[in-house]
């Protein structure tokens, strides 16, 4: 049996120190097979550049506009189902996780 994967959808719109402790924290993660996706919902800050620095193998999207909360986060959605992920976690960028929890939330959904 295959692991699932995971990713994690997390929406910056000029915030990018809560955006980088929300990354570190999903990158310490116990859970092995968990993409993170940046969505920068145009940010008017420097945002974009820190995070490309920050994390070079993280993938990115820049929006264009700020589509709002929906629309953010319904382009990190959309990559997720595009590279067909198992489960899709919508995280606040102002949000830090524990080390386990992915992989809690992982082993509950497969067990129902």
């Amino acid at each position: 049996m295959s692991t699932p994967l995971v990713v994690a959808v997390v929406l910056n719109w000029n915030a990018v120190e809560e955006t980088i402790e929300c990354v570190n924290s999903l990158l310490n993660s116990s859970y092995k097979n968990l993409q993170i996706v940046i969505v920068d919902n145009y940010s008017t800050d420097d945002s974009v550049n820190i995070i490309k620095k920050i994390f070079p193998n993280t993938k990115l999207i820049c929006n264009n506009f700020n589509n709002g909360y929906a629309g953010g986060n319904n382009l990190g959605i959309n990559w997720a189902l595009s590279i067909n992920a198992d489960y899709i976690l919508i995280l606040n960028n102002d949000v830090t996780v524990d080390t386990s929890m992915v992989e809690n939330l992982v082993e509950k959904l497969e067990q129902n």
